[in-house]
């Protein structure tokens, strides 16, 4: 469409006064296009859902479309992902939202907004007191912006529901900050900080904030950086989360005594569906940790377990922990050390989880003698796809 489409556009919107929905995702409308959309929605007082995602508006494109939303009372969803915006723009949507008094849903993901901008953002974000998901993955934001955040959070607890901060730049100040400012949010079931610089230090906050999240059902901490201390801080918070579904770990840099300390928490998540402890570094002392801890989880479908240490000493322990979860559907022990005698205990060990359908174990040191093992052994499981 572009910006001279949307500036035809625009007058049509205009007389639509019963409008509901306005999509315009994917058109790069630019700053002189939503200037003209701004036009077009104002007074549009029953427009609840506006997606703007995908249109590099830009600072100049927000400052103008942050006019048109003050009239429009009851928003109840805003997208502006993937639009440019910086610290100016961010600056501006702040005074917008000031009457957004309904909004619901607002996602600011893939924009450039910085500490500065997330500053600004906070202010606006304490007078919304019906957000229930809040998106801002990828803004470049540090420790001062999370900072920020935290304090236009802590009026959230009784109604954010989702909160993604994904691929920023938060390290152990701003995540004791977010700790702190959350805590005790009962209505918080998806927290989202993957893609950060979480340590030990900051791990240790998280972990005693997530005593109070009794709601979590979804907690994503891939790609931090936590370490044995940092996962065995995370096991300690998570232990009481029996509402937990999905909990992804993978790329944390802990070894055995992290995931040692991380399945003290994970033995008593009796409904997690999702494991993730992907491209850490346990070897056999640590699978055979986990192997106890998985035996009562019977509502779990997805295991990831690849790019580890892993022998056949932790194979045999893992298969023994894992004979009992007939739900389970997909298992990843890809890129480890499994040879011949742990492929024979996978043969054994799984042959009675009849809803397995995807079994990786590529990169491994698996001969001939495993490979004949897993077949002749698993034959029981038509639905099985072994990749070797």
């Amino acid at each position: 469409m572009g910006p001279t489409g949307m500036v035809e556009l625009a007058g049509a919107i205009r007389m639509q006064t019963n409008l509901h929905y306005l999509d315009v995702q994917s058109n790069d409308i630019g700053d002189d296009g939503a200037k003209a959309l701004a036009e077009g929605i104002k007074g549009l007082t029953s427009l609840s859902i506006f997606d703007l995602n995908e249109n590099q508006i830009g600072d100049n494109g927000v400052r103008a479309l942050s006019e048109g939303l003050k009239t429009i009372g009851n928003l109840s969803s805003l997208n502006l992902a993937y639009n440019q915006i910086g610290k100016d723009g961010a600056s501006a949507l702040r005074e917008g939202m000031k009457e957004l008094k309904h909004l619901a849903s607002l996602d600011l993901s893939w924009n450039q907004i910085g500490d500065d901008g997330a500053k600004a953002l906070s202010e606006g974000l304490k007078g919304l007191h019906s957000l229930v998901f809040l998106y801002i993955r990828r803004n470049q934001i540090g420790d001062d912006g999370a900072i920020a955040l935290a304090e236009g959070l802590k009026g959230m607890k009784k109604t954010l529901t989702t909160l993604v901060l994904s691929r920023n730049e938060i390290g152990d100040e701003g995540i004791k900050a977010l700790a702190d400012g959350l805590s005790g949010a009962t209505s918080l079931s998806t927290w989202d900080l993957s893609w950060n610089s979480i340590s030990d230090d900051g791990a240790e906050s998280l972990g005693e904030a997530l005593k109070s999240l009794k709601g979590l059902t979804g907690l994503n901490l891939c790609h931090n950086g936590l370490g044995d201390d940092g996962a065995t801080a995370i096991g300690k918070g998570i232990k009481d989360l029996t509402n937990l579904t999905t909990l992804d770990l993978s790329g944390n840099e802990f070894a055995d005594d992290g995931v040692k300390g991380l399945s003290e928490g994970i033995k008593s998540l009796t409904s997690l569906t999702t494991l993730d402890l992907k491209g850490n570094a346990f070897g056999n002392v640590g699978a055979k940790a986990l192997g106890e801890a998985l035996k009562g989880l019977t509502h779990l479908t997805v295991l990831n377990l690849g790019d580890n240490s892993t022998g056949d000493i932790g194979a045999k322990a893992l298969a023994e922990g894992l004979k009992n979860l007939t739900s389970l559907a997909t298992l990843d022990l890809s890129y480890n050390l499994i040879g011949d005698g742990g492929a024979k205990a996978f043969a054994k060990g799984l042959k009675s989880l009849t809803n397995l359908i995807s079994l990786h174990l590529e990169d491994n040191n698996i001969g001939d003698n495993g490979v004949t093992a897993l077949r002749e052994g698993l034959k029981s499981l038509p639905s099985l796809n072994i990749y070797l």
